[in-house]
């Protein structure tokens, strides 16, 4: 009761920081907060090639950590390609 969602979008892109594992990018999303739990999907490009690629760089992320207006994400392997997200939160 009296929740509100709110859906975004987001591209994570290829300027991963570590020179090992776990590698970390962070991702502005405008609106987002420190305490949701967003549910983070791939949004795939139309063109195959192109989404075979996006699925196997998403395959690497591992984790998602909330904060103020932005996101960090981690992974086991440095994407080599830009990943389109969607994203949503819920929130009372």
């Amino acid at each position: 009761a009296n929740s509100v969602s709110a859906n975004y979008t987001a591209t994570i892109g290829t300027g991963w920081s570590g020179t090992a594992a776990p590698y970390t990018i962070a991702v502005t999303v405008t609106g987002i907060v420190a305490s949701d739990t967003p549910m983070i999907d791939l949004n795939p490009s139309a063109t195959f090639a192109t989404a075979e690629k996006q699925i196997e760089a998403w395959g690497y992320v591992y984790r998602a950590v909330t904060a103020a207006n932005k996101i960090t994400f981690y992974a086991t392997e440095k994407p080599e390609v830009s990943i389109p997200i969607k994203i949503k939160a819920v929130r009372k």
